[in-house]
Order: structure tokens, then C-alpha cells, then sequence
């Protein structure tokens, strides 16, 4: 059994992209709770298959609570031990350096307006949403392999 593409998933896949891209660039919460509670979504939605589903699908599933819940306890448990908030510092544009204007012998210091931190708070956030569903994309697409590994027959040496 395959991957099943449909429209009703591409254009959800769409409208996450859309909000994951609003929240990394505007300084309000909202864009970054939105991803939170379509992860959560996600993740219930899992524990449905999991609990409902069958044979690839069940694993599928499986792996994807595995993955995304094992991220979301140690963001919980140990947020620093996470390399998403270095990651999202690392990408984010360095702050603006004050430069000096000599005008009439006297000096002024001109320092352009500085990123908001408020900015970098929603960002991580949106970060750690976003390495949630990826987390639990990789469990998924594990969980998927081992599946068809067991149901492989066994060759003979």
C-alpha cells in the first residue's frame, strides 16, 4: 500500500504551509497557536488510526504518535536540550549593528529599529510546532518501513 495523495490533503498540506509562513514572518501569537492546535489535531487524529485502523495504516499511525509525542514530552521536560530554538537564532537575520553620523562636530548615534523579541518567541513556537509534525512524519515513515520489512516473506540464505 502506497502513499494516497487526494486534493482534500494537498490543500491541507497547502493551508499548513500558509500558516506555518505567517507565522515566521508576523510578531503575533496567533499564527503560532494556530500551528500548535493543527499539530494537536494531527496527533489526535493519529491516535484515531491508531486505535481504528489496520495493517499499514495502524503502523503509519503508531509511528506518528511515537514520533511527535516523544518531541512534545521533551520539549515539555528539557526545552533547552531542543535544537530548534538554536536553529530558529541561527536562521533568524542578525540584529542591526548602530553606526555614527558626524554632523557639525557634534556626534549622533543612529541605531535602526531592532527585531522584535516578541517576533523571535512566536518563531520558535512556530518552530517547535512545525518540528512536531516533522517528528512525527519520520516515526511514521519508520514505523512504515519496519511494517513492510515484517510482512516481507522470509528468503532463504
Amino acid at each position: 500500500m502506497g502513499i494516497r495523495f487526494s486534493m482534500k490533503w494537498l490543500l491541507a498540506g497547502m493551508v499548513y504551509v500558509a500558516v506555518a509562513a505567517a507565522a515566521f514572518t508576523q510578531a503575533e501569537r496567533g499564527w503560532g497557536d494556530a500551528l500548535w492546535v493543527i499539530s494537536h489535531l494531527a496527533i489526535c487524529y493519529a491516535a484515531g488510526l491508531a486505535i481504528y485502523g489496520a495493517g499499514e495504516r495502524r503502523a503509519r499511525a503508531l509511528g506518528f504518535l511515537m514520533g511527535a509525542l516523544a518531541l512534545v514530552i521533551t520539549l515539555e521536560v528539557s526545552p533547552d536540550r531542543v535544537p530548534v530554538g538554536r536553529i530558529v537564532g541561527a536562521l533568524s537575520p542578525p540584529p542591526p549593528k548602530a553606526f555614527r553620523v558626524r554632523d557639525s562636530g557634534t556626534v549622533t548615534i543612529y541605531q535602526p529599529k531592532r527585531a522584535s523579541p516578541e517576533l523571535e518567541v512566536v518563531r520558535v513556537r512556530a518552530a517547535n510546532a512545525v518540528a512536531v509534525m516533522l517528528a512525527g512524519a519520520a516515526g511514521s515513515l519508520v514505523t512504515a518501513l519496519a511494517y513492510r520489512n515484517c510482512q516481507a516473506p522470509l528468503r532463504d540464505s
